[in-house]
Formats: C-alpha cells, sequence, structure tokens
C-alpha cells in the first residue's frame, strides 16, 4: 500500500460509450513496479473515497494485481510522509463533451455517468474493436491498440466485420500499401492469418464482442444456450 498524489484525471471511452475515469497520480514505487496511474472506474466510485484532484489517496497492489484505490486518507496522513504542501482539492466531474470527438457527453442523471453516443467517435470504434480482438473474446493474436490504431489511420475498419473484408478483399500487396512503413509482408500475413483463425471461433464469443453493455462472455454464453441459435 502506498499514499500518493492524484494529480489529474483523463477520460478514456470505452466500446459502448462510456466515459471510465483514469487518476494519473504523483509517481511512487509499489510492490517492485513504479505505479503513475489507476483506474477510478466510475463517478460512484469516486464519490465513495471522496476523491479529488491534488487530494491525497491510498493505493495498494495486492498480489501483483493491478493497483487499484482504497480511499483517501487525510491531510494530516499525507504530510507524515511527504514535507510538500497539498494544493487546493478540485472535485472531479464528469465531462460533457467527448475527449476523442468533441461531441457532447449524455450524463446519467442516477450515476452521473457520462457517454458519448457519436457512433463514429474514434474511442468508441477503437474500444469495440480492441474487445472484438481481446482473449477472452474473438482472441485475435497481434492485432493490439498499436496495430488497430494504424487500421484506423488507414481508414480500413470502423466496425469488427470490416477486420473480415481485409482479408477478403485486399491482397497483402495491397493491404501492405495501405498501411505504410512498418508493415512487410511476414507482418501482414501473421494479421491475416490471426484474423481468419478466428472465424472459427463459437457463436457465444461473437455475441460477448458486440459490445452490449453488461453482456460479457459469460452472460453470452448463458444467452446463446437459451436462444440456440444467432436469428
Amino acid at each position: 500500500e502506498a499514499i500518493t498524489v492524484l494529480e489529474s484525471v483523463t477520460w478514456q471511452v470505452g466500446s459502448t460509450g462510456i466515459l471510465t475515469p483514469v487518476g494519473n497520480l504523483r509517481p511512487i514505487g509499489l510492490d517492485g513496479v513504479t505505479v503513475s496511474n489507476v483506474s477510478l472506474h466510475n463517478m460512484d466510485i469516486i464519490r465513495k473515497h471522496n476523491l479529488a484532484i491534488h487530494a491525497p489517496v491510498h493505493i495498494t497492489r495486492s498480489g501483483g494485481v493491478i493497483p487499484h484505490v482504497i480511499g483517501r486518507p487525510s491531510d494530516s496522513a499525507y504530510y507524515e510522509i511527504y514535507d510538500e504542501l497539498l494544493e487546493e482539492p478540485v472535485e472531479i466531474v464528469a465531462p460533457t463533451v467527448c475527449p476523442e470527438c468533441g461531441e457532447p457527453t449524455e450524463i446519467d442523471e442516477n450515476t452521473g455517468d457520462a457517454r458519448c453516443i457519436n457512433e463514429l467517435c474514434p474511442g468508441i470504434i477503437r474500444g469495440r474493436l480492441e474487445n472484438w480482438c481481446s482473449k477472452p473474446i474473438m482472441n485475435i493474436d497481434g492485432v493490439g491498440p498499436e496495430i488497430i490504431n494504424d487500421l484506423m489511420r488507414a481508414n480500413l475498419v470502423e466496425w469488427p466485420i470490416d477486420l473480415y473484408r481485409i482479408t477478403t478483399e485486399l491482397t497483402i500487396d495491397e493491404f501492405i500499401e495501405r498501411m505504410g512503413p512498418g508493415y512487410g509482408v511476414a507482418k501482414a500475413r501473421n494479421i491475416f492469418e490471426s484474423i481468419n483463425k478466428s472465424v472459427s471461433k463459437p457463436l457465444e464469443n461473437i455475441v460477448a464482442g458486440m459490445g452490449i453493455e453488461g453482456i460479457g462472455p459469460q452472460n453470452a454464453k448463458a444467452l446463446v444456450e437459451h436462444a440456440g441459435s444467432l436469428e
């Protein structure tokens, strides 16, 4: 466990458009690694722990897992460790404008969480593609955030189905030309093979990859067992 300062908050747009707050910390050594950010999850967690920018924050990394917030310690607990004055705390509020596309967000009246409703928001596109390619879903090995960003820059993908259009409508040489520097034959072939291999995944993986809020692998499996087919 450790106490540090929450210096700022950035907001990440997920596949369903929900904006997730990420706390940017004053870097601190914790369990053998330097920790500089931590997920704050949602506005409910922020309120529960009374978190604020420039205020001290208590974090842990028990068992070597991803760091998470325990709570907000008192200023006096902070001063027992650090000989530096804290700045005036600033309340954390969900953004009214999407940080990715600049469109207005919808604020949930009950939770206070923000959602981008622009389906063509780059953050949503990136989120749904990363979700689709992830190991628990379609496990498209080697197609991670960096390659997804390159595919988006080349205007090759907006929806997961576009991945399969790449392998059926483009040759390896055409793909390399569209992607530009950094993409050779071996890398392109690996990407094509990984995408094509994913078509053998069961229906429950496809349902889990659709980006329906609340429908992850476990609920997708239950739905498929109940329905029996995609139709």
